[in-house]
């Protein structure tokens, strides 16, 4: 991209030549481009008279650039780029083999050398060293930094629509665009009885009505006045005459990465049978997602930094602070690969059963934040099931499932942690070739998978060093970073001799250092993830979640449930709120909209209660005041400084809780992890961005579409497999629908 240098238009363009047609007709450009160069002793304005040449020099995704010469010395552009990626693969291995968060976070950027750019390069930073000068005295104007050495064009690349018109059935789409299907009609219904899980047993029997035999699948009349498909082909109006035609018909449309099966076992557990293990390849699934056309324009590939008043803003995962650092670390021309995943055990019984499934998935941190919230945008896909396993050692069967889970994990990214040591060729949605290195972003999950992903004991926080009893300190603890995990795990193998297979012997070990008893967790050698940075705060679970759990629970001990559902059901009734006419304490379950709207009158309601004296109030003004900051769609320094003083306030009133009368409570002690986690909430939106797009809601809706959807088209019996075919075939409707 070329960005015009005007600080006051700044606007983006895909050619030079746009960009130099914009500066010369564009009034404000073309006079900001006068004061200037008359502003500058020793550059002559005959450079780049109107009309008369284009100018020399842009910058092109955040990177001074000679248009003539868009690959600076000594990077030379060629077809393939082979040997620029060379150059880059050199700066690559004198990179350090793995970066902890805190070597990221603490190092300076590195030095870069500018001597061997041209002479007339000098125009554009001067441009850019006034623009940004006056940005500075204008502090009102939104700047926009972008990462200078990220986010390389390669060239043009292969497209998920070349590779479908390059498959083994390309010559047959030559005639048919369609094929195997006979036509557009044809396809289009094939797609709605798949999309609509109609079973394979109504689709035979409407295939078999005589209405549909005699009309939709018949031949073409030879009076077409009397046919109701006058002046279309006929013949063979439907290719498929039943539902197992349908999905062989199906089985040969080009597919995103298949679904396959691995034997896995676990050190020192056993089963009836081998433990079968559906997954994919999670990195081959990236590549797909990040290539897929229909995110063209919402990709972001380039580190940015932006300003406003003087305050940072953080919104998607490029504008924090971790893509930053993480671009100084890697090789110049290199673009970050965010891989966000995603991991929860969820019921498929409905009423009955116990069948469960503890899924995984996976989104492209590179789409837009806005796009990728979408339920319905399809930026999220299932690439592993978990298996549930009974083991035959009964007393470690927690020990064993944390275990095999961490197994499973490491199978299927393997190729991604292979990426984020040595980067890979691909094309982004737009179908340009990008050198990508794979950054583990985020793993999106709720409290108990965080603490089975960062393997500590229930008690410990994933996040930082705080225990049971330190869960309500108003001091934050050291971050649990990977260099400490992996170090008490390695001083467990080392008292026992680097022996993990005697399980109640390193369990106990394991515990007494708050472990779980894992001893090779997935991220081990993940370059870059930590997962004091990658376990991101859960707006379900750990906002409001917990203010039901507790802060409606402590207002209910103080008040009471009548008065408390009194209070509620007197309100007004207004358009565009709940209204909870009888109260809401006596419900069974609730969901995430009903935690929301008794937020949205929570202080209003319990305003002037007798109990609540003033530093109550202030108490839970303070927690409320955090909720809501935190779920700010974009985040900036003061707003997060707003939150973290809305969390001191709740810490330094906390103790009128439990100084009430019949105060909820007791003994002073707060052990909630959930009040721990939040004291690295700013953290975490200044690292990876503004922190509702990290929400499990995402994965509950997965839960829906890709788990229990497809289980009850299955016949319940050995589901998995029955389940991947689902999915398989739903998956190559929509790539074909492209």
């Amino acid at each position: 991209m070329f960005v015009c240098p005007n600080p006051q238009c700044s606007r983006t363009f895909r050619l030079s030549r746009a960009a130099a047609v914009h500066i010369g007709k564009s009034r404000l450009c073309k006079r900001w481009r006068k004061d200037f160069v008359r502003s500058k002793s020793g550059i002559s304005v005959d450079r780049i008279q109107d009309g008369s040449g284009d100018p020399s020099l842009l910058h092109r995704d955040g990177v001074e650039m000679d248009l003539d010469n868009p690959f600076p010395s000594p990077f030379h552009a060629s077809d393939d780029g082979n040997e620029l990626v060379g150059s880059i693969m050199d700066a690559v291995n004198n990179s350090p083999p793995w970066l902890d968060y805190d070597s990221v976070m603490d190092s300076d950027p590195p030095s870069r050398d500018h001597s061997h750019e041209p002479d007339d390069i000098a125009f554009v930073e001067a441009a850019s060293q006034a623009s940004h000068e006056e940005e500075r005295h204008d502090a009102s104007e939104i700047r926009t930094e972008k990462h200078e050495s990220a986010g390389f064009d390669f060239g043009k690349g292969r497209t998920i629509i070349d590779e479908i018109d390059g498959d083994q059935f390309a010559h047959e789409r030559l005639r048919n665009r369609f094929y195997p299907f006979s036509s557009r009609d044809d396809f289009e219904v094939g797609a709605w009885f798949i999309r609509s899980s109609v079973s394979m047993a109504d689709i035979d029997t409407f295939l078999g009505l005589s209405a549909v035999s005699n009309y939709l699948c018949a031949k073409k009349k030879e009076n077409p006045i009397c046919s109701p498909f006058s002046g279309v082909q006929m013949k063979n109006k439907f290719s498929f005459r039943s539902a197992k035609d349908l999905h062989d018909k199906i089985a040969v449309l080009p597919q995103p990465p298949p679904w396959m099966s691995t034997i896995v076992s676990v050190d020192g557990g056993s089963t009836q049978k081998p433990i079968t293990f559906y997954h994919r390849n999670a990195f081959q699934m990236f590549r797909f997602q990040y290539g897929n056309p229909l995110f063209a324009h919402h990709q972001s590939n380039v580190p940015v930094q932006i300003w406003n008043d003087g305050v940072q803003i953080f919104e998607g995962p490029m504008t924090g602070k971790l893509c930053w650092e993480i671009q100084n670390k890697i090789g110049a021309g290199e673009t970050l690969g965010l891989v966000i995943l995603g991991s929860d055990k969820t019921a498929l019984n409905k009423c009955y059963g116990d069948k469960k499934a503890h899924c995984v998935y996976m989104s492209c941190g590179n789409i837009s934040k806005d796009l990728r919230m979408k339920g319905s945008a399809g930026c999220w896909v299932k690439i592993a099931e978990i298996p549930e396993v009974k083991f035959l050692e009964k007393t470690h069967q927690g020990l064993l499932s944390q275990r095999l889970f961490h197994i499973c994990m490491d199978i299927v990214t393997a190729g991604l942690k292979a990426c984020s040591h040595h980067p890979e060729m691909m094309t982004d949605a737009n179908g340009i070739k990008r050198l990508v290195r794979t950054v583990l972003l985020a793993h999106v999950s709720d409290l108990p998978e965080q603490q089975l992903i960062a393997c500590v004991q229930q008690n410990y926080s994933p996040v930082s060093m705080a225990n049971l009893d330190q869960f309500g300190s108003s001091e934050k603890h050291p971050p649990r970073t990977k260099r400490v995990t992996l170090h008490l795990i390695r001083t467990v193998l080392q008292t026992l001799g680097m022996e993990a297979k005697d399980l109640a012997l390193y369990k106990t070990a394991s515990l007494a250092l708050g472990l779980n008893g894992v001893h090779d967790p997935y991220w081990s050698d993940w370059k870059f993830a930590c997962p004091s940075v990658f376990l991101a705060p859960d707006a379900l679970h750990q906002w409001h979640k917990f203010f039901y759990d507790h802060i409606i629970s402590w207002t209910e001990t103080l008040l009471s449930r009548p008065e408390l559902d009194g209070r509620y059901a007197r309100l007004q009734k207004r358009i565009g709120f709940s209204h909870f006419s009888a109260g809401f304490t006596y419900f069974s379950q609730h969901t995430c909209r009903e935690f929301r709207e008794l937020q949205r009158s929570f202080i209003a309601v319990i305003a002037g209660h007798r109990k609540l004296n003033d530093s109550a109030m202030l108490a839970f003004r303070g927690l409320m005041e955090f909720i809501y900051y935190a779920q700010f769609d974009s985040q900036s320094s003061s707003s997060l400084a707003k939150l973290e003083a809305s969390l001191s306030l709740f810490h330094e009133n906390k103790e009128s809780l439990s100084a009430a009368r019949g105060g909820p409570i007791q003994g002073g002690q707060f052990r909630i992890p959930k009040l721990n986690i939040m004291h690295y909430v700013r953290h975490r939106a200044e690292l990876i961005g503004s922190l509702p797009q990290y929400s499990t809601e995402q994965i509950e809706r997965c839960h829906i579409t890709m788990a229990k959807e497809p289980y009850r088209a299955s016949n319940r019996k050995n589901h998995e497999e029955q389940v991947c075919r689902y999915l398989d075939r739903h998956e190559k409707i929509a790539l074909f629908s492209l």
